[in-house]
């Protein structure tokens, strides 16, 4: 009977994944970013390249099975779909398959979770690591269950250098915080060392992956290169070459501090990109950026530019328009090279040929009232008894814990990368589920109503 289950559970996953994958099979084809060329490249041929991890690459090459993007695209929403049942299987008291596709097809219709399924990009994953770590640190799991969802949240850590800071991140508040016997008491040290473990694993597995394939036992080789680019968005660099080359710092962008194009990270202008490319400027690079952060003058005007940042990203998340990506970009090398049966798929998929049928402004709309919805649920639940008596406690935590790994993620892409709509709308859908949880915990008569309808849950409990 329980394998029989089981076997039924999977099929509604399955299920889950593929409506999941609704805009990508709405366009026609995966949507492809510039990105994406990269990583498929990378996955195939094995090379490790300095400002990404070699992972998601592979993930790439083996889901497709080296025969269709489509099956990566589908892989990515079953991964995402097994996620959302985790989450409702052990933060509300049951879970029937009305419930579970229900809530599928809620966040498909309402949030930005369907397209970040259909992009051949690694950010469908952030999400998935959080919501690992949100079970693996509220919820009382059993071994097996804990070992298997470690695992889940292993591979998507180690699918973007971001999930590695932010984890890094985290697992630093997470020790600074069970300091306190009061936090210990409700998050005991043991599964808050869990979770710096599956950490320590996840830098030591890209570490890994890349000295496998012939690279250096690191994470990320153009950090530096990164820093740089966000410290003169910020508009810092400038300022303090002003200062410090004619003091005598004799550094090789001292000649280029008056023509540095705005894109410093990847215009061909940039001086990033000469005198040997990247690798060459490490040391020179780093030595700017310490510098910067040394000097209490630009250091304030840092932590200023870095805190109105994280704000900025943690309410910027709106599904933007696609691009069309045609001959001699990387994208179409690469579905060329190794896709090339796919061709008219992609040519002729709506993002790359008809984009004005490609129209998110419902979904923005929907998403921002269903955000700030979730914001006025933190509020009540944390600070109305009404709430507070009606919400489960497991449940109110991880209403918080999602609105803290919103922080957490606004802060590190902010500060060490930039702001941009899908570092954040990647994530956004994780608290808007939480938020789904928290409305149909209370269980007003409405809902009672609804739930009578969907039949008795304990039934499909998996």
């Amino acid at each position: 009977m329980k394998y029989s289950n089981q076997l039924k559970w999977a099929g509604w996953i399955v299920a889950g994944g593929i409506i999941l994958s609704f805009w990508g099979l709405y366009n026609g084809y995966p949507f492809v970013y510039p990105d994406t060329g990269t990583y498929v490249f990378t996955g195939f041929s094995g090379e490790v390249v300095t400002d990404r991890p070699l992972t998601y690459g592979l993930f790439i090459r083996h889901s497709s099975m080296m025969e269709s993007l489509f099956w990566v695209m589908y892989a990515q929403g079953v991964l995402t779909s097994l996620t959302v049942y985790l989450v409702l299987r052990h933060f509300l008291p049951a879970v029937n398959p009305a419930l579970f596709v229900g809530i599928i097809l809620a966040l498909t219709a309402c949030t930005n979770s369907s397209l970040y399924v259909s992009y051949i990009m690694p950010d469908l994953f952030t999400p998935i690591f959080f919501a690992s770590v949100g079970l693996l640190l509220l919820v009382r799991l059993s071994k097996q269950r804990r070992i298997g969802i470690a695992l889940l949240g292993w591979t998507a850590l180690v699918m973007h250098n971001s999930h590695l800071l932010e984890g890094l991140l985290l697992t630093a508040l997470l020790f600074l915080a069970s300091l306190s016997p009061r936090f210990r008491a409700v998050i005991p040290f043991r599964r808050s060392l869990t979770v710096g473990a599956l950490v320590a694993a996840g830098w030591l597995g890209v570490m890994s992956v890349h000295y496998i394939y012939g690279g250096k036992f690191v994470t990320h080789q153009a950090a530096h290169v990164f820093t740089m680019a966000r410290l003169h968005e910020m508009g810092l660099v400038k300022p303090y070459l002003d200062q410090a080359c004619p003091a005598g710092k004799n550094y090789p962008i001292c000649a280029f501090k008056d023509s540095l194009p705005d894109d410093f990270l990847w215009s061909g202008e940039s001086p990033a990109h000469k005198d040997g490319g990247w690798m060459a400027h490490r040391d020179e690079y780093r030595a700017v950026i310490w510098g910067i952060l040394t000097t209490p003058r630009f250091f304030k005007d840092y932590v200023i530019h870095a805190a109105n940042g994280t704000l900025t990203q943690f309410f910027y998340f709106r599904a933007e328009d696609t691009e069309k990506w045609g001959v001699n970009t990387p994208p179409f090398g690469a579905v060329q090279r190794h896709f090339p049966q796919e061709m008219n798929n992609y040519k002729y998929g709506h993002q790359n040929h008809r984009d004005y049928y490609l129209d998110f402004k419902g979904i923005n709309t929907r998403q921002q009232y269903l955000f700030f919805g979730f914001l006025l649920l933190l509020v009540l639940v944390m600070t109305n008894d009404w709430w507070k008596t009606r919400v489960p406690e497991h449940l109110r935590r991880f209403l918080l814990f999602s609105a803290a790994v919103l922080l957490i993620n606004a802060f590190v892409c902010s500060t060490f990368s930039t702001a941009v709509s899908r570092y954040q709308g990647r994530l956004v859908w994780l608290a808007l589920l939480a938020g789904f949880m928290v409305v149909y915990a209370v269980r007003t008569p409405l809902f009672q109503k609804w739930r009578a309808l969907l039949g008795q849950p304990d039934q499909y409990n998996g």
